[in-house]
């Protein structure tokens, strides 16, 4: 593989995936739907990607220009990878825990999965994450970077402290996924066993148990035989294959002795793969989620409805040249009277006439 070929590669996946998460995010903000809990989770992952679609144009250039710009911008580049990744693998996982809280707690999600305990959550993992790359921020003598033709940018040299690759790996990679594997497994246990489960009896008391019950059913349809081999490997599959790789590399840098233990097409792979978990993200979260297609249909229904109107409306009013008297030419009539003082007006007059006794065949009369 050589270093053009990886630049193209990894250019035209961040470009393809910053418009996905541009048009997700859109859907998102437009809609006014950023105020529920997976509104949220979808539009942090989509600032977070995009953040790294960035991160991935820039090396791709660095790449191909086999040297970086400057050793600040090297260095800046390499600290924002190291945190980056991790914020998004934390997303995942919460995007995860919405989806089994609402399929193994239908009836007490609202109560136990708020906006308010989503942006706690989300305020952990970037606490969590900014203190295990501290070490790097300080720029403690044993984890110098140096320039890694491999990535592009200047990661940590992580075999001069294996101890903190060790923790850094944990919190960033190993946490998240082992979170994520556990809810995905209890939801397919629960797939097995939900017809024979009691609890669902006691969902058919009310209408709106009834309505939870369909909801749940259909969700636990997709963790059910042969499907749940699929779901699983859309939802666990692409970060596995995404993200080890280049995780596996910083072990095995972390406890080697030479200099590049690892080869540079390798890298180059590993990195190549870490560029695509945004398109792979925006396409699994983001535009295959139903929620998102729905928002974003009603939002154009919306537009298209109020550019109806306003086009009846502009049919519907008489032209400057026209000869049929508009309600402004009404009311100037009436002395600029608002609708009000005309309704005054009349209500005045006819009240005028009632009490002079003159009846209506009279003022016909009169009028002839």
């Amino acid at each position: 593989m050589s270093a053009m070929l990886v630049t193209i590669l990894i250019c035209f996946s961040t470009s393809v995936s910053a418009f996905l998460h541009f048009y997700v995010a859109f859907a998102l903000i437009a809609s006014k739907k950023t105020c529920t809990v997976s509104g949220f989770l979808l539009l942090h992952l989509s600032v977070c990607s995009t953040v790294t679609c960035i991160l991935g144009f820039q090396a791709g250039f660095t790449i191909s220009r086999s040297s970086s710009l400057s050793l600040f911008l090297c260095q800046v580049h390499g600290y924002f990878t190291e945190i980056i990744h991790p914020l998004v693998l934390w997303n995942l996982a919460f995007v995860h825990l919405d989806r089994f809280i609402s399929i193994v707690h239908p009836l007490r999600y609202s109560s136990l999965l708020t906006l308010r305990r989503v942006v706690l959550l989300v305020v952990f993992s970037w606490i969590l994450i900014l203190l295990s790359t501290s070490p790097t921020l300080i720029s403690r003598p044993g984890l110098s970077s140096n320039f890694s033709i491999g990535g592009g940018s200047c990661p940590p040299v992580w075999n001069s402290a294996p101890v903190y690759s060790i923790i850094y790996t944990f919190i960033s990679y190993f946490t998240p996924i082992l979170l994520m594997l556990i809810w995905n497994i209890y939801i397919v246990s629960i797939a097995r066993h939900h017809e024979y489960r009691i609890a669902n009896a006691l969902f058919l008391i009310t209408k709106q148990a009834t309505r939870v019950r369909e909801v749940q059913r259909t969700a636990l349809q997709r963790f059910q035989g042969f499907t749940a081999i699929l779901t699983l490997g859309q939802l666990l599959g692409s970060i596995l294959i995404l993200y080890t790789p280049y995780f596996t590399i910083l072990i095995i840098e972390a406890f080697s002795t030479s200099a590049s233990p690892i080869p540079i097409g390798v890298q180059w792979t590993c990195h190549v793969l870490l560029y695509i978990s945004p398109f792979s993200n925006a396409i699994i979260y983001g535009i295959k989620s139903r929620n998102v297609r729905l928002t974003l249909l009603h939002y154009t229904r919306k537009q298209f409805y109020k550019s109806e109107v306003n086009r009846e409306i502009s049919r519907r009013s008489p032209a400057p040249c026209s000869r049929r008297p508009s309600i402004s030419s009404l009311l100037s009539s009436f002395g600029g009277r608002s609708v009000e003082g005309v309704a005054a007006h009349l209500h005045a007059k006819l009240a005028d006439i009632q009490g002079k006794g003159i009846s209506y065949n009279e003022t016909h009369k009169t009028v002839e």
